[in-house]
């Protein structure tokens, strides 16, 4: 459950509250968001601490271009390209495109540093992603993802007919997803329906840990977690 309350509090100001609580774990969140009176979005507080995000929109010709935010005193600067991909930001990562395909990245993730390559087919839609050398190729009915292979690993997956995403077979053995009432993916189920994968949020559905008995490692292979595909 969540809701939203906008409140103006002084001439060309606006305070968002957003409350959220998830599911039957009873966590209540409070987020403070506040806004200039363009409504662009100035800085953001949670619970009772001090200010903890302020955005700047620095460039004089794009007035709603984010170019840089403070978290915790530190500055991180965006700079963008002539059409607004974003070219660099926190922690040393950068970006790549054409037009408006993202080509390559450099990423960081708790201190080991990435390197992402992507390539897509005549109808833009991306076909393969590549991670420090290793190739993720994914295969493509229309503009549906039906399967992937990164070496010899193989996952089919399966939709129902009205193309939700249930499940999927790995190297032939199939897995089935648990969903929460928002839809997020909780968990993995084999054909025996055993829990196999079970997968812990935070209020705003960050994932916060994975529980996998599988030798496999099928919670870490499975690219569906919470909402968000990771292709």
């Amino acid at each position: 459950m969540a809701f939203r309350k906008f409140i103006c509090r002084t001439k060309g100001c606006r305070k968002a509250i957003l409350k959220s609580s998830r599911d039957s774990l009873f966590v209540i969140k409070l987020r403070e968001y506040y806004y200039n009176h363009k409504l662009r979005l100035h800085d953001r507080h949670t619970g009772n601490s001090d200010r903890q995000h302020i955005y700047y929109y620095g460039n004089t010709n794009w007035k709603d271009l984010l170019t840089s935010y403070k978290h915790q005193n530190v500055i991180y600067n965006i700079s963008y390209d002539a059409i607004g991909n974003p070219l660099t930001y926190r922690d040393g990562m950068s970006f790549t495109w054409a037009g408006r395909q993202l080509k390559s990245s450099i990423v960081n993730n708790q201190d080991v540093e990435y390197t992402v390559e992507y390539t897509y087919d005549s109808n833009e839609i991306r076909t393969s992603r590549t991670v420090n050398g290793v190739t993720t190729n994914y295969f493509l009915d229309g503009s549906t993802i039906v399967a992937q292979r990164a070496g010899s690993d193989v996952l089919w997956f399966l939709y129902e007919s009205d193309n939700t995403l249930v499940g999927f077979t790995y190297n032939g053995t199939a897995y089935y997803y648990t969903r929460n009432v928002r839809g997020d993916v909780t968990g993995i189920v084999d054909s025996n329906v055993n829990l196999v994968v079970e997968y812990t949020y935070d209020a705003w559905g960050k994932l916060l840990c994975t529980s996998d008995t599988t030798t496999d490692q099928i919670g870490q292979k499975n690219p569906l977690q919470g909402l968000l595909l990771r292709f």
